[in-house]
């Protein structure tokens, strides 16, 4: 059996934008940081939890506290809200991600999970509100740890429990940021990249050989991913 594992924001759902634009909102408001760099790779870790913590640390000089995590949380949620009331469309699924998903469904040697570096709260309501049926596939969020590789290695292993397996054939990590290409290296799993053409340079020259703007093609996109490439390097 293969593992195939989704990030969100820019990989399920076209909703970068919006999630940084409520993010760094919800920074100023209850962190008390403006106007700081917005390029997350260029933070420690790129996950929302990762993200608190090195805020309050580069720009408030302190560091954070579990309240701080949880105010910055609510606030984040709230806002996100009030986005998709606004605007539902902000939470557009990438275009062919429905029918990608079903065909990944119908094949029994192929698993699927989610690991975002998202919080649980507002990622869940992301998939909710894209309609993408995958909230009773294993998943791991910023909760599991500060870093990427802490919530890949969580997903990997909730999907190993729920298939009832120690490990897979193949593990193939689809994501959009930078962040995901190292954290495929650091691990040793494939990885195909997903990005509109102004972004798919940057995981290229960060190391990404498969970059996709959209899932249209299914049968083809599929032979992609299980012949995606798995780095030499090994965790």
């Amino acid at each position: 059996m293969k593992l195939v594992i989704f990030d969100i924001d820019g990989t399920l759902i076209e909703s970068t934008a919006v999630d940084d634009a409520c993010f760094l909102r919800a920074a100023e408001e209850v962190l008390g940081v403006r106007s700081p760099d917005a390029d997350w790779a260029n933070y420690p870790h790129c996950s929302d939890t990762g993200l608190v913590s090195e805020l309050l640390r580069r720009y408030v000089g302190r560091e954070a506290r579990a309240e701080d995590v949880e105010r910055f949380r609510q606030r984040f949620r709230a806002l996100l809200e009030d986005a998709v009331r606004t605007q539902p469309s902000l939470f557009s699924p990438i275009p062919g991600i429905h029918e990608l998903l079903e065909r990944l469904a119908e094949r029994e040697d192929i698993a699927v999970a989610v690991a975002t570096g998202g919080f649980e709260v507002t990622a869940r309501a992301k998939l909710d509100w894209a309609c993408l049926p995958l909230q009773a596939h294993p998943a791991a969020f910023s909760e599991d740890g500060p870093s990427r590789e802490s919530i890949v290695t969580a997903a990997v292993r909730r999907a190993g429990e729920a298939h009832g397996r120690t490990d897979f054939d193949r593990i193939i990590s689809i994501g959009d940021g930078v962040w995901d290409v190292r954290t495929a290296a650091s691990l040793g799993v494939g990885f195909v990249g997903r990005a509109s053409a102004d972004d798919a340079d940057r995981l290229r020259r960060e190391g990404a050989e498969m970059v996709i703007s959209d899932y249209l093609d299914e049968p083809e996109l599929l032979r992609t991913i299980l012949a995606a490439a798995t780095p030499d390097t090994r965790a």
